[in-house]
């Protein structure tokens, strides 16, 4: 049975129409499963790379040279609105959570003990976060004061403070933009590892 030139051509079309959504379809997923767009300069990274991918892939699927320009150009487009859209609605990665807390301008006397990172872009279980911990030679009201006053100079609108979980300490949160903070301070005792002298502040950075 021999297929009319027409319906071959129509046929053919349809195909190549198919593989460009598969191939935004691709592209899409990899900017969600990598979490590109939350990465540092991830708002240009994202259009870029995702525009530029569409484009080459507009050029080498559209077979006929008429038209092949337009596609690539139609493509490149939709792979900057996928990029844009990506780079604003993918979780911050854990990498640039960290560089945002270590921007928190802490005072000289907070001595950091630790660090802690969790969470995938894919927010399996979780969305990724991360947590600093620093050991200050205060009280609780006076860490709480330094603390709070360090996240309202990085632009942090705190809610008021509240009494924690464990005897003494105090807790709250906030948000900038599309980042919370998390922060606890905490008097020392055997369980929490905080010496005698000092008290343990704790800010935990996620994206909301």
């Amino acid at each position: 049975m021999t297929i009319p030139p027409t319906l071959r051509r129509v046929l053919r079309l349809l195909l190549t129409g198919c593989s460009l959504v598969v191939a935004v379809v691709v592209v899409l997923f990899v900017l969600l499963a990598t979490g590109l767009g939350g990465f540092r300069g991830g708002s240009v990274w994202a259009p870029a790379l995702a525009a530029a991918a569409l484009a080459a892939v507009g050029r080498a699927g559209w077979r006929q040279r008429r038209g092949r320009v337009a596609v690539a150009v139609a493509l490149a487009v939709a792979g900057l609105v996928l990029g844009t859209w990506a780079a604003r609605t993918t979780p911050m990665s854990a990498g640039r959570l960290k560089a945002e807390i270590s921007g928190i301008d802490v005072p000289p006397s907070f001595v950091k003990a630790g660090d802690q990172a969790s969470g995938n872009s894919l927010c399996f279980d979780v969305c990724p976060s991360f947590s600093r911990r620093w050991f200050v030679a205060a009280t609780v009201e006076e860490a709480r004061e330094q603390v709070g006053d360090a996240l309202a100079g990085d632009g942090f609108v705190l809610y008021p403070w509240v009494a924690g979980f464990s005897e003494g300490s105090l807790e709250t949160s906030g948000r900038r933009g599309r980042m919370w903070a998390a922060v606890t301070v905490d008097p020392p005792s055997v369980s929490n590892g905080v010496p005698p002298g000092h008290v343990g502040v704790t800010v935990t950075l996620g994206t909301v």
